[in-house]
């Protein structure tokens, strides 16, 4: 009969020392393996249950055979644990975590509150977009946007979806950084961009500085 590993704070993860298969990792957890962040490796999200299991192992091992593989979404049950393990996955997010967690455990992503308004266009804070998503009525949205969907260059006047914010964080990254800016045209709501270090430089960029940004209305996900 097949352990059941102590309880986390989000909840008990089943042990497969009786498989001789150590158990996948939950992200977010105490005992978690791997970042919540982007893994250094290949991430792949494969879910059907309906695939016998050693035909599941056959297909990750064939499509990215030296990668950290996570399986996302997963049914958190003994038996998928178990079965996911077997398959040769390195670590796991759970079917519950909410669609921001799950974005945000494949990369940097953008969540902003909004309000859609009929003839595509949206309402971030005091500000109006073009996003070219049509709705019936009004609604409350989650606007999801990669820092890539968010420019600094090329803005040109009279370009539409500009709005101006100040530069409260800078991440760097080598080459490029990450910049996290905020603005009362929408809300307060940080935004992250990336922008390259000569950028930075030759708009002489520090905390505190300001300056505009573009969405991408294309580039919009909304939920």
């Amino acid at each position: 009969m097949t352990e059941i590993g102590p309880s986390s704070s989000t909840g008990a993860v089943p042990s497969c020392s009786k498989n001789d298969v150590p158990p996948p990792s939950r992200t977010g957890t105490s005992s978690t393996q791997i970042s919540s962040s982007r893994p250094a490796s290949s991430a792949a999200a494969i879910e059907n249950s309906s695939v016998p299991h050693a035909t599941r192992r056959a297909r990750l091992r064939q499509a990215a055979p030296s990668a950290q593989i996570v399986a996302l979404a997963l049914r958190e049950t003994e038996a998928e644990v178990i079965a996911w393990a077997q398959a040769g996955v390195c670590g796991y997010v759970p079917r519950s975590v909410g669609l921001s967690e799950l974005a945000d455990f494949v990369g940097k992503i953008n969540v902003l509150d909004g309000r859609l308004h009929p003839g595509g266009s949206l309402h971030i804070g005091a500000s109006r977009f073009a996003c070219g998503q049509e709705t019936a009525a009004e609604r409350d949205v989650k606007i999801y946007l990669r820092p890539e969907d968010v420019l600094a260059r090329p803005i040109a006047p009279g370009d539409s979806n500009v709005f101006s914010g100040a530069i409260d964080k800078i991440e760097f990254l080598g080459s490029y950084c990450l910049v996290r800016v905020t603005s009362p045209e929408i809300g307060q709501q940080p935004v992250t961009v990336y922008l390259s270090l000569n950028f930075l430089a030759e708009q002489n960029l520090t905390v505190g500085s300001r300056l505009p940004l573009r969405l991408l209305p294309e580039r919009m996900r909304f939920f």
